[in-house]
């Protein structure tokens, strides 16, 4: 949703990356970096810190290959990123580089597969019910990171722990806020599928007419879900009480449960 083709300028969220310094871990500088994202729903902020080798392989290397070349043109020509080495002036050329990449997502021009790349490598926290595809990482990056030590284990149930509401279990959570969505789904429809009926039968429709305008209401709402639930790319399983991937067996299950459990047959 960060990058929707549909929104306007005005309507993109504001995208800011910065560098708060550095510091030696075992002979190896690493940046603390400072991320931000402000949107219509509220703001998320977070810290990272990264070597440059690695800010270099995973951050510049796949937007200098991905992002066409007049849009790099116009937002890295007087930003570029560092040189290799590390000589004086290293993390203020990082800090601007970082800087004109988060106007150039601001401004809507980082497609999503790219934008996925850019958060995942500044370490952006993932929600709860996000599904971690366990060949995602390399052992590279699980010996740097400590993925599978107490504390990293800790770290991220205390991450989780912030994101739901104290005394509620995320499974319960997560089950609920797919209960809401349905609900949301179901509502518009029956408001929407009203609405336009009504302004027919203003205009003398009857019968037929009006019962092809609620079908056509209800695919167009289907085929608003299937791009809402694409984009998240993972569902809540009541049987397996878990979120799992969304692929197309479980994508026409969960259009026939909505239809079926959220009233749609009703108001038909």
């Amino acid at each position: 949703e960060l990058c929707c083709q549909s929104c306007s300028p005005d309507q993109y969220p504001r995208v800011q990356f910065s560098v708060d310094g550095h510091s030696e871990v075992n002979g190896h500088t690493h940046y603390r970096l400072t991320c931000r994202i402000d949107g219509g729903q509220g703001w998320l902020a977070w810290e990272s810190s990264k070597r440059l080798v690695h800010l270099r392989e995973e951050l510049y290397q796949p937007v200098l290959s991905n992002l066409p070349r007049d849009h790099y043109s116009a937002f890295f020509d007087h930003t570029p990123f560092c040189r290799r080495g590390a000589p004086r002036g290293t993390t203020q050329r990082l800090h601007k580089w970082l800087a004109s990449l988060g106007e150039c997502i601001s401004a809507g021009l980082v497609e999503p597969v790219l934008l996925v790349t850019i958060l995942s490598c500044l370490g952006a926290p993932r929600l709860p019910y996000a599904v971690v595809d366990p060949h995602q990482h390399s052992p590279r990056h699980a010996a740097e990171e400590g993925d599978s030590s107490p504390a990293s284990a800790a770290s991220s149930s205390e991450a989780v722990s912030e994101i739901v509401p104290h005394g509620i279990q995320p499974q319960t959570f997560e089950a609920r806020i797919q209960d809401l969505y349905y609900e949301e789904l179901y509502r518009r429809f029956e408001y929407e599928s009203a609405e336009r009926c009504f302004s027919l039968q203003c205009r003398g429709a009857t019968g037929l007419s009006l019962l092809k305008e609620v079908i056509c209401c209800l695919v167009e709402n289907l085929g608003d879900h299937r791009v809402r639930m694409d984009a998240r790319g993972v569902a809540w399983d009541k049987d397996e009480q878990r979120s799992v991937p969304l692929n197309a067996d479980k994508r026409k299950q969960l259009e026939l449960d909505l239809i079926r459990s959220a009233g749609i047959e009703e108001a038909l």
